[in-house]
């Protein structure tokens, strides 16, 4: 009687281990690689450590500087007939004929400068749409693979400037709180947008040029 009694004790703790495991098999398939479902992204450091928004900063650095070279360049020429507008005689047959020049120069100048504001703006919400639109493509990706069923938005972890309300509206917008590093999508996505970026033909991405037709 006694055996018969260690035996079914025996034969119900060997069933206990066994769901158990089967239990503890099907917990780690449902919840994929990760031990959580949520992870979080790093988006504005991802924007500074992008290739392609490294090349595109310096493609702007290089437009801005021809426009400041063609800025140069029209103002000389507004400069240089005001001066020999100052030196005519007011009685000189051409002097209106000069400044009807002098007026549509500075006009040219100021629709020029308006024109190419409204470019480059339009070109920096472009770009950064497509970046944003790569960003989420990336981490879709990376997330569906590692099981995670929510990314959330990774804050500035430190809050900036001392002006009350400033700080209190930081804290009110803050979206995360913590994060451990397991779960942090950042460099995968970096990493991951860098190296399809490298792949791809090298070609001019913002379509702007300072030097009107």
């Amino acid at each position: 009687m006694r055996r018969t009694c260690w035996m079914g004790l025996l034969a119900g703790i060997v069933i206990a281990a066994v769901t158990l495991t089967a239990v503890s098999g099907l917990y780690a398939q449902g919840r994929g690689s990760s031990d959580c479902c949520v992870a979080c992204l790093d988006v504005v450091r991802i924007f500074t450590e992008y290739e392609r928004q490294k090349d595109l900063t310096e493609e702007m650095r290089l437009v801005n500087q021809e426009m400041q070279d063609e800025e140069q360049r029209r103002r000389g020429q507004i400069d240089s007939l005001q001066a020999t507008l100052d030196a005519m005689s007011p009685d000189d047959p051409t002097r209106v004929k000069r400044y009807r020049e002098m007026f549509q120069l500075q006009l040219d100048y100021k629709n020029w400068g308006e024109l190419m504001q409204a470019d480059m703006g339009r070109e920096i919400g472009l770009w950064t749409r497509r970046i944003y639109g790569e960003i989420m493509n990336a981490t879709e990706e990376l997330a569906r693979r590692e099981g995670f069923d929510i990314v959330l938005y990774k804050d500035q972890p430190e809050l900036i400037g001392f002006d009350p309300d400033a700080v209190r509206e930081q804290i009110r917008s803050r979206k995360l709180l913590y994060a451990g590093s397991t779960v942090d999508l950042t460099q995968p996505v970096l990493d991951k947008l860098n190296a399809d970026y490298r792949q791809q033909p090298k070609t001019q991405m913002l379509q702007i040029s300072p030097q009107l037709p």
